[in-house]
C-alpha cells in the first residue's frame, strides 16, 4: 500500500503529479474537463488515502474552456 495525499497534489501541474504517482507504482488515467483554472492544473485525484501498488488513480485536470458564443436558447434567427 502507498499513501496518496490528494490535497497535496491539487493545483499542481498534472505532469508532475503523474510522475509522482507512477513513481509510487500506480497506474494513472488523466481526465481533462473544462475549467477556469490554468490548463494542466490538477483539480482532483481519486482515490486518495491508502492505495495498493498497481491500482489505477484518476487525475482530473483543467482544460481550456470552450465558448460557442451562442445564447443557448435555440433562436438561430431562421424562419
Amino acid at each position: 500500500m502507498v499513501m496518496v495525499n490528494a490535497d497535496a497534489l491539487l493545483n499542481q501541474p498534472y505532469k508532475d503529479v503523474v510522475r509522482q504517482l507512477r513513481a509510487l507504482g500506480l497506474k494513472v488515467i488523466v481526465v481533462r474537463v473544462p475549467n477556469e483554472q490554468d490548463p494542466g492544473t490538477v483539480l482532483s485525484v481519486q482515490p486518495a488515502g491508502p492505495v495498493r501498488q498497481g491500482e489505477t488513480v484518476t487525475v482530473t485536470v483543467a482544460a481550456h474552456q470552450h465558448h460557442d458564443n451562442g445564447d443557448g436558447n435555440g433562436s438561430g434567427g431562421g424562419q
